[in-house]
């Protein structure tokens, strides 16, 4: 066998082990959806066959268990562990010494603080470009982390106390490991045996953004670039610990986050990036610096691959230098936006606005707590048809429409970053299309159409019909001109 089929064996090989693990996590997020539909199948009984014609509802439960399985975590951490049970079966009947073939090798302790700069430099590198510049990244991939906002799993289980060590197992703890066992320990190792380091790296870290398909285009070539690290980690130390320390970092700061909803401002977004390029150029010439655990031949060529993230760094940060050259304290106003500057409204502003002293109650939109507003018509105004709902927090307003887009209504005929506009069922024994705008910490609320259960339209249902939602859009238009 000459030496062109054994490099195209070796990748052959390299792609069955890859594809061996996403095929065996497919399998499992297929088994939980079976297991979610005959769970609604269940609580449904008789009613399941009128319910799964109705294709709206239809098409909220196909949402929701999507939902349900991407948030939860379940397969992931359960294909994650039996994966690795599986291989370490497989090796054992090969009579093969499991560590060293997994690269799980002892290592040198710097290189642990190595892969600690890498781990958090990359998380800051990927938050600080998302804060800057989010159309780059899309907003799937942003922040929070991995895959979306932690409020879906609220509402997908309200038993969050588990959820949320679930998440972190398997996102922050079990999929590292997988993934830096496969990538850089097997994959990586195998392909070093016949290709050249740099070649090796080339490929391993492709392969490594292209299982992040999931994710925009250029998510996927962070994680491509940010791969060349994690893999001179783990050819330097001769091991793959530093790199699993570096994912697990990058991991659990990305599901800390989600959990905590923490979010940043996009002026600090220069902050975050700045930092994130020095700890990788710090984590960089730490790792060149240590005394290499493996010396494998011309390996010295593999870190002539660090230019090509230096080169990627410059191409960012020169551009912002030589904007801000003249002006340091513009800094940190970077990409801020005045026109969506926090708004804070109170009871006050709206009796004002309004030009009546409107009730007032408790409430809960989409189950996150606020106090609703509104006249009782007693001294009638043009705003008499809008209800008003103030949260403590914009943030929580926001949580509240991102709420009623993915579980309040059953078909969503309109909507936008700050508005939506949908029918909701059973309301009061009638179909009713609501139309909800949010602006600061204020969320406004108005009936569009209302129809019965015998499906004929109500000619003056309570509150007043609006064209469409524009004329509710205008309204709240004036509110937010008067604010």
């Amino acid at each position: 066998m000459d030496r062109k089929e054994r490099r195209l064996g070796t990748l052959l090989k390299v792609i069955a082990y890859i594809g061996s693990y996403y095929l065996w996590e497919f399998l499992w997020g297929i088994a939980f959806v079976v297991i979610l539909i005959l769970q609604y199948r269940s609580n449904f009984g008789d009613e399941w066959g009128a319910f799964i014609q109705d294709e709206g509802r239809r098409t909220k439960l196909i949402n929701t268990i999507v939902s349900r399985i991407e948030v939860l975590e379940w397969h992931d951490l359960a294909a994650a562990v039996t994966w690795l049970l599986l291989l370490f079966l497989f090796f054992r009947v090969r009579r093969q010494p499991v560590p060293e073939r997994m690269g799980l090798k002892k290592c040198a302790p710097m290189f642990l603080l190595a892969g600690a700069l890498v781990g958090i430099g990359g998380k800051m590198l990927n938050d600080g470009i998302y804060v800057l510049f989010p159309q780059l990244i899309g907003e799937k991939a942003a922040g929070s982390a991995a895959a979306g906002s932690f409020m879906d799993l609220y509402l997908a289980d309200p038993g969050t106390g588990l959820n949320a060590v679930l998440r972190i197992l398997a996102i922050g703890i079990m999929v590292p490991i997988v993934e830096e066992i496969l990538f850089r320990g097997i994959c990586f190792t195998h392909l070093k045996r016949i290709w050249p380091v740099p070649a090796s790296v080339a490929v391993i870290s492709a392969m490594f953004g292209l299982v992040h398909i999931r994710y925009p285009m250029n998510y996927m070539l962070l994680m491509a670039f940010w791969s060349i690290f994690l893999c001179l980690l783990a050819h330097r130390a001769g091991s793959v610990l530093p790199s699993i320390f570096a994912h697990m970092l990058y991991n659990l700061i990305s599901v800390i986050r989600s959990i905590r909803d923490i979010s940043f401002q996009r002026g600090t977004g220069i902050v975050i990036l700045i930092c994130g390029v020095l700890f990788l150029i710090g984590g960089g010439l730490l790792l060149m610096r240590l005394r290499p655990s493996v010396q494998t031949k011309k390996s010295k060529r593999a870190y002539l691959l660090l230019l090509i993230p230096i080169v990627l760094i410059a191409v960012i940060l020169l551009p912002v230098i030589r904007a801000y050259r003249e002006k340091p304290e513009a800094l940190l106003q970077f990409g801020q936006d005045k026109d969506k500057s926090t708004v804070v409204y109170s009871k006050e502003d709206l009796d004002r606005i309004v030009g009546v002293e409107l009730r007032e109650r408790e409430w809960e939109v989409a189950g996150i707590a606020c106090t609703r507003y509104w006249n009782n018509r007693n001294t009638p105004t043009i705003y008499d048809d809008l209800r008003f709902h103030i949260f403590d927090k914009e943030k929580d307003a926001k949580k509240a429409l991102k709420n009623l887009k993915e579980h309040a209504f059953y078909e969503i005929t309109d909507e936008g970053d700050n508005y939506v506009r949908g029918w909701l069922d059973g309301v009061m024994d009638a179909d009713v299309e609501e139309y909800y705008y949010l602006h600061g910490n204020l969320l406004v609320e108005t009936t569009v159409t209302c129809v019965d259960e015998s499906a004929r339209e109500i000619d003056d249902p309570s509150p007043t019909v609006f064209g469409g939602g524009e004329e509710a859009s205008q309204l709240i238009r004036l509110i937010t001109y008067s604010f």
